[in-house]
């Protein structure tokens, strides 16, 4: 009995030992983030907040990027998504596809990636190819400084696909759209009586 208890111990042990085994060599295998991707999306974010645009470094980051995705060295959803954003802020036809490509595999990678960027760049893309956009997330300024709905096609998308990926309804862009404009048109009335 004694010798049986001690088999049966030993078995456990042992296969404990081939799972440990197994354990380590899967977080060895785990994939991480591209530290320097991330230093490029930290760069392009930067100069994008602050105003301060150079749309050559832009151009060099871009290149730099494709470079990356060329050599598979871009492989989890942050990656894609800090790929999308710098793809973005290239703001051409041909850069927002890219970027449209590059966030479409981000979310499907990974359900928690902010989907209100998918939609974003869904309606810039529309919009850069002459299509009106679908989800409303873009706004233009007239004249006078308000601001209503660059061209969009309400039809396309609904209110509870726009709440799944992070968009106001419609009623709630409208609201937002004449709150600002109250405030805009408040600001310049007092702007003309001074």
């Amino acid at each position: 009995m004694k010798k049986l208890l001690f088999i049966i111990t030993l078995f456990f042990i042992v296969s404990g030992c081939k799972e440990k085994k197994k354990e380590n060599k899967e977080e060895q295998t785990m994939v991480v983030d591209n530290k320097e991707l991330y230093n490029i999306y930290y760069e392009d974010k930067t100069s994008w907040d602050s105003g301060i645009i150079d749309s050559d470094l832009d151009s060099i980051r871009r290149m730099r990027v494709n470079q990356l995705l060329d050599s598979n060295k871009i492989k989890t959803a942050n990656d894609f998504e800090r790929a999308a954003i710098v793809f973005e802020h290239g703001k051409d036809s041909t850069n927002l596809k890219k970027a449209l490509n590059l966030i479409k595999i981000a979310v499907e990678m990974d359900s928690t990636i902010n989907k209100k960027t998918y939609a974003t760049i869904t309606d810039q893309y529309l919009l850069s190819i002459g299509k009106p956009q679908i989800y409303g997330t873009i706004f233009t300024t007239m004249d006078n400084y308000l601001i209503k709905h660059a061209e969009i096609d309400t039809t396309q998308v609904t209110d509870k696909e726009r709440i799944a990926y992070g968009v106001e309804t419609l009623a709630e862009q409208k609201a937002s759209i004449k709150k600002a404009n109250d405030i805009r048109a408040e600001v310049v009335k007092r702007a003309n009586e001074k």
